[in-house]
C-alpha cells in the first residue's frame, strides 16, 4: 500500500472532479466579461449577479445535501448534476444569442442547484471507497484530489477564455458544458455509495458530528486565513512598498498554483508513509501543522517587506517561498479537514453534514475578514502579527481540548 494505490474506482473519481472543476471555473472565467460586454450591464450590477452566484455555492449543497441522500440518491444525485450544469451553459449562451439577461439569470440558477446536489455527492463518493475509517489512503486520496481541482482551474480559463474571446461567448460556455458532460461516463461507471435505511443516529454517530463542528469549524477557519488574507497582503504590499502590483499578481498565484500540483503527490505519500511506519499524525495533530504553516508563511511575507523597506531589494524568491508555505498549509488542513468529514459523518446524511461543512465556510470566511486589521491604523508589524497570534491561540486552544475531542471521534482518528 503506497500513497498512490487506492481503491477500484479512485481515479475514474479523481478525473471526473478535474472535468467538473474546469467546467465551474470556465464559467467563472467568462461570466464578469460577459455580462458586461456583451449583455452590457453596469459593472456594479454585474458583480452583484457574479457575488450572489457565487454565495449560493455556499448555501445550496446544504439545501440539496440532504436530498441526495434521502431522496435521490448519492452517485445519481452526480451524474444528473453534470448534465443539469451542462443544460445551465446551454441557458446562459443563448443569453448571447438573444441577448436577454433572463436566459443568463435562468442558467446560473440551474448551475447553482445543480452545485448543491454535486458537490457533497462527489465527496461521500470519495469517502465511500475507503472501508476502513483509518486507511490512511483516505488523507492521501484527498490530498491527490487537490492536484484535479488545481489542473481544472487552471486549463479551463485558458481554453473556455480563448474560445469565449476569439470563437465566440457561446463557445466558451458550451466548452464549459462539455467538460461537465464528460465527467458523466466516469461517474456513471463508479462504485455506488451504498448507505443503510435511516435510523435514528447512534451516541457514537451523535458524538462524531459533534468532533466535525469542532475540528470542522477550526479547519475553515485556517482555510480562511489563507484565501482571505493574501489579496490584504497584496495590498499592503503594494501601498508599503510600491511593489507593483501586476508582479504580485503573476507571481504569488503562479507559486501557489505550482506548489499545489507539485507538493500534493508529497504529501499523499507522506501520510502513509508515516502509518506504514506506525508514526501517522492524528487529525488534530495535522490541523495543528496547518495553523503553524499558516504563521510560518506570515512571517515571511514580513520579513520580505521588512527587507525590502530597509534596502529597497525585493526578494521575489523569498515572496515564493512565502507563499508556497501557505500553499503547504493548505494540505494540513482542506483535504485533512474534508476525509475527517467523510470519516465521521453517518453514512445515512453523508452528504447533508458534508453540505452543512461546506456552507459554514461563508460566515467563518467573513468572521475573518472582520478580524482583519485595517490598513494605516496600526504598525505594519501589527499587520501580520496578529493572524499569527489568531493561529497561535487555535494551536493552544486544539492541544488542550485534544482530549475530549479524540474521545468523541471513539476509534476513529
Amino acid at each position: 500500500m503506497n500513497g498512490f494505490s487506492h481503491p477500484k474506482g479512485y481515479y475514474p473519481l479523481f478525473s471526473a472532479f478535474m472535468l467538473e472543476r474546469a467546467g465551474y471555473y470556465g464559467i467563472r472565467t467568462l461570466l464578469m466579461i460577459f455580462m458586461i460586454k456583451v449583455l452590457t450591464l453596469d459593472p456594479v450590477k454585474a458583480n452583484d449577479i457574479h457575488s450572489w452566484f457565487i454565495l449560493s455555492l455556499y448555501f445550496t449543497p446544504f439545501l440539496f445535501g440532504y436530498v441526495a441522500d434521502s431522496m435521490v440518491g448519492i452517485k445519481r444525485s452526480a451524474v444528473i448534476s453534470c448534465a443539469v450544469i451542462a443544460l445551465g451553459t446551454v441557458l446562459i449562451s443563448m443569453s448571447s444569442v438573444f441577448v436577454q439577461p433572463a436566459w443568463l439569470y435562468t442558467g446560473l440558477i440551474v448551475i447553482a442547484v445543480a452545485q448543491g446536489f454535486l458537490r457533497p455527492s462527489l465527496y461521500t463518493m470519495v469517502g465511500g471507497l475507503y472501508k476502513d475509517k483509518n486507511d490512511a489512503r483516505r488523507d492521501s486520496g484527498f490530498t491527490l484530489i487537490l492536484i484535479a481541482v488545481n489542473i481544472g482551474a487552471f486549463f479551463a480559463p485558458v481554453i473556455c477564455g480563448y474560445l469565449g474571446e476569439r470563437v465566440s461567448w457561446s463557445a466558451g460556455f458550451l466548452m464549459a458544458g462539455i467538460f461537465c458532460l464528460s465527467a458523466m461516463p466516469l461517474l456513471a461507471k463508479a462504485k455506488d455509495f451504498t448507505y443503510p435505511k435511516r435510523a435514528k443516529l447512534t451516541s457514537a454517530e451523535e458524538k462524531g458530528l459533534l468532533a466535525i463542528l469542532v475540528l470542522g469549524l477550526f479547519a475553515l477557519l485556517a482555510w480562511s486565513a489563507v484565501t482571505s488574507y493574501s489579496d490584504f497582503i497584496s495590498y499592503i504590499f503594494v501601498n508599503s512598498s510600491g511593489y507593483a502590483m501586476e508582479k504580485l499578481q503573476f507571481w504569488m498565484p503562479v507559486s501557489i498554483m505550482l506548489a499545489g500540483v507539485l507538493l500534493a503527490p508529497l504529501f499523499a505519500w507522506l501520510w502513509v508513509w508515516l502509518d506504514k511506519k506506525g508514526r501517522n499524525i492524528s487529525t488534530i495533530g495535522k490541523l495543528i501543522f496547518g495553523f503553524i504553516t499558516v504563521s510560518l508563511s506570515f512571517l515571511v511575507f514580513y520579513l520580505v517587506l521588512l527587507i525590502y523597506q530597509r534596502t529597497g531589494f525585493m526578494s521575489i524568491w523569498m515572496l515564493v517561498l512565502a507563499s508556497v508555505i501557505s500553499s503547504m498549509a493548505e494540505f494540513f488542513i482542506v483535504p485533512i479537514a474534508m476525509s475527517c468529514v467523510t470519516k465521521l459523518s453517518p453514512a445515512k446524511i453523508s452528504a447533508l453534514v458534508i453540505g452543512t461543512w461546506l456552507m459554514l465556510a461563508y460566515p467563518v470566511r467573513k468572521l475573518v475578514i472582520i478580524l482583519m486589521p485595517e490598513y494605516g491604523r496600526m504598525n505594519e508589524l501589527w499587520l501580520f502579527a496578529i493572524p499569527v497570534l489568531i493561529c497561535v491561540v487555535c494551536v493552544a486552544i486544539l492541544f488542550f481540548a485534544a482530549k475530549p475531542i479524540r474521545r468523541w471521534m471513539g476509534n476513529v482518528q
